[in-house]
């Protein structure tokens, strides 16, 4: 019950934000899903990094070596994703590679990130891949939280790859809403279920050994 309470709360945040970016960003800025330094990537980049967190935290909880080394590698890669929202890490490496490769832009200079990041991109995929294996072995709710998760990462990820062929058209902005939504609740959904996992396995590993 507490686990649906969480997601419900998460779940208001998101559309809160959503109604935010339509209703006021044009008021004030830090509204804007699109915006660097916005409310949203502020409120994700934290939301992003607490789940590194949990991840890290899991990780140490572990005793074998194969999933302690993947759920590292996720919690490295949650801390990388919060500290790229709030800095749009992607987008300044991708500024300096276009200079140094010359490359114009198929989707424009800011979306040509996509471009360098593909092989990172696909890396995530794996990871995620493996994560769902092992967790559904041990809890079929999280799984399948953690794979929801990832489907509307990959999915906002898509979105962003028709942004950049669409930047400047009156679609753009519908477009914006859609994928920083769905990164919304991809967030949620992959933070409380790492929450879950979390306090189950302290729970085995310590609570009920008492």
């Amino acid at each position: 019950m507490r686990r649906h309470r969480l997601l419900f709360i998460l779940f208001i945040v998101d559309v809160a934000l959503v109604f935010a970016h339509i209703f006021l960003r044009k008021k004030l800025g830090f509204f804007n899903l699109d915006k660097e330094g916005s409310l949203k990537a502020v409120y994700s980049g934290f939301q992003l990094l607490v789940s590194g967190g949990v991840a890290a935290l899991i990780a140490y909880l572990l005793h074998e070596k194969a999933k302690r080394w993947l759920w590292g590698v996720t919690s490295a890669g949650f801390v990388y994703l919060g500290l790229d929202e709030m800095m749009v890490i992607h987008e300044r490496i991708g500024f300096v590679l276009n200079r140094w490769s010359g490359l114009t832009g198929y989707w424009g200079e800011s979306f040509n990130w996509l471009l360098y990041f593909t092989p990172f991109i696909a890396a995530a995929l794996l990871v995620y891949f493996l994560l769902i294996r092992m967790v559904s072995k041990y809890d079929r709710r999280c799984a399948i939280g953690i794979l929801f998760g990832a489907a509307f990462f990959v999915a906002s990820i898509a979105l962003e790859v028709i942004g950049g062929k669409i930047l400047g058209t009156r679609w753009y902005q519908t477009e914006i809403i859609a994928e920083e939504a769905l990164q919304l609740v991809g967030e949620s959904l992959f933070l409380v279920s790492f929450l879950l996992l979390l306090q189950k396995k302290f729970y085995t590993m310590y609570v009920r050994r008492v």
